[in-house]
């Protein structure tokens, strides 16, 4: 609700100055910048880091990269819905995990639900039920998932990283970069107060990130 930061504001509105950025369009150069800021904060290489306007188009990319209409999409009801809405517009299956009386991901039930499927999304903490799974049943979820159905990609929605507060939360960044099936969006829409800009950010294993910027490039 507070929005940028005075030097973000600054910044925008220095760049769509006089003889600056177009309004509605990216500047390419600026985002190579971006990718580089990114990759130096996390302490990754520029093959880890895909740029994506808002977290949208990251997650929009795995599911058209990572399902198909005989590899499902997995997702709790409810989450944040734009994987879901996503895989059935192009055809994909839904299989939809209920969570539990406390609004809490059933992860028994996620990994039966995930054989056999394309891609898992996984929002933690969970928009729009502000729930949280700590790092190491996550970890355990991820390698069991992995273990039964070694052909599923499991993408974690990290959005809203910056306000878990249960202490036994932590991110999947190092699990991404070791693991090719195992990716981690970002966004500047939440935390940073930045939502009009449109920016937001996959980290993941070189073969993986290489692969979803290679879907975007033949799709453009």
């Amino acid at each position: 609700p507070l929005g940028p930061g005075r030097k973000v504001l600054d910044a925008v509105q220095a760049a769509f100055g006089p003889g600056g950025a177009v309004p509605g369009r990216y500047p390419f150069g600026v985002l190579g910048d971006l990718t580089d800021a990114i990759a130096a904060k996390f302490k990754v290489k520029r093959e880890n880091v895909l740029i994506g306007t808002g977290s949208t188009q990251v997650l929009r990319t795995a599911t058209q990269v990572f399902t198909s209409k005989t590899q499902a999409l997995v997702g709790t009801i409810p989450t944040y819905e734009e994987c879901a809405g996503y895989a059935e517009l192009i055809g994909s299956p839904v299989r939809g995990v209920a969570l539990d009386k406390e609004f809490r991901m059933d992860l028994d039930a996620m990994a039966a639900a995930a054989r056999g499927a394309g891609l898992v999304f996984y929002c933690n903490p969970n928009n729009p039920v502000a729930t949280a799974v700590g790092a190491k049943p996550t970890e355990d979820l991820i390698a069991k998932v992995l273990r039964d159905s070694p052909q599923t990609t499991f993408l974690v929605d990290e959005a809203y990283f910056d306000y878990a507060t249960d202490p036994s939360y932590g991110t999947m960044l190092p699990l991404a970069l070791e693991n090719p099936r195992v990716i981690v969006a970002r966004t500047f829409s939440k935390a940073y107060g930045m939502a009009g800009l449109r920016l937001g950010y996959a980290i993941g294993h070189p073969k993986t990130i290489k692969q979803m910027a290679d879907w975007e490039g033949a799709g453009s």
